[in-house]
């Protein structure tokens, strides 16, 4: 049955998943809103990474729905999530090496005629002109990342917190509306994290929403003004981090353990 998604920017209706007979996530749903930073938490093996994947669309749902921007993209592929405004980032940081870090952020940009033939052969100046607004916008993005000194360096070079910062480029140039974060701030330095933090906050205040799988209590608590918690697939409980404290099955599947 099709649930209408609301008012929420990502609705996700009893999804479920199972991988060689294992159920991975059983019956999940939630929401995020427009704007909003929400938390995905739960113990390892609790089917968080397979939520991010059924959301982005590089896992495809056993059943459920998934409703984006007030459009069921259940069947969609993951670029064409990716273009309407739905992106993600991944636990160990993805790159292409051997390209420049601009042409990493360049290469996010959605409509790039380049991927044409026809537009190659018939269209040049305008496809040029393009281009040169693409790299403008590539610096102003990689200048608001602090990364604009590292332009013609290869993305191999980068430290994990200067690659989190990429990652977090390539969504602001791809124009994403919801970005999923799949464990931020895994391997990064204290002083990156702080930076990290800052531009998910300052995207957040320009209007994009946040779904963060996180294992960082602290920065739940930080940057989450809600928390989904799941277990053993399932959604156990859903609050803000404090109200999460208080449920003695909450601190029993997960957060007792965490704050051990």
């Amino acid at each position: 049955m099709n649930v209408e998604p609301g008012n929420a920017l990502l609705t996700v209706t009893e999804v479920r998943k199972a991988f060689g007979g294992v159920q991975a996530v059983a019956d999940c749903s939630l929401s995020v809103g427009a704007g909003e930073v929400c938390g995905l938490i739960g113990p390892n093996g609790a089917g968080k990474s397979t939520v991010v994947g059924l959301v982005s669309g590089s896992v495809r749902p056993d059943g459920g729905r998934v409703w984006f921007d007030g459009v069921d993209v259940t069947t969609w592929r993951p670029n064409q999530r990716a273009r309407r405004g739905l992106l993600r980032t991944f636990q160990i940081s993805q790159a292409w090496p051997r390209l420049t870090v601009i042409e990493n952020v360049m290469v996010a940009a959605p409509g790039t005629d380049g991927e044409s033939l026809l537009a190659v052969l018939f269209r040049r100046p305008a496809m040029l002109r393009k281009e040169r607004e693409r790299w403008q916008s590539a610096e102003a993005i990689l200048e608001q990342f602090g990364l604009i000194q590292l332009r013609d360096s290869p993305a191999g070079i980068l430290s994990g917190g200067q690659k989190r910062l990429l990652e977090l480029a390539r969504i602001t140039m791809g124009g994403a509306k919801l970005a999923l974060l799949d464990e931020p701030m895994a391997g990064i330095s204290p002083a990156l994290r702080t930076a990290v933090l800052d531009q998910v906050r300052s995207l957040q205040a320009s209007g994009v929403a946040f779904l963060v799988v996180e294992h960082d209590l602290g920065v739940v608590a930080e940057l989450c003004s809600r928390v989904v918690v799941m277990a053993l697939g399932r959604v156990l409980s859903v609050g803000t981090l404090e109200e999460l404290r208080q449920r003695q099955d909450v601190v029993d599947a997960y957060l007792g353990v965490s704050n051990q």
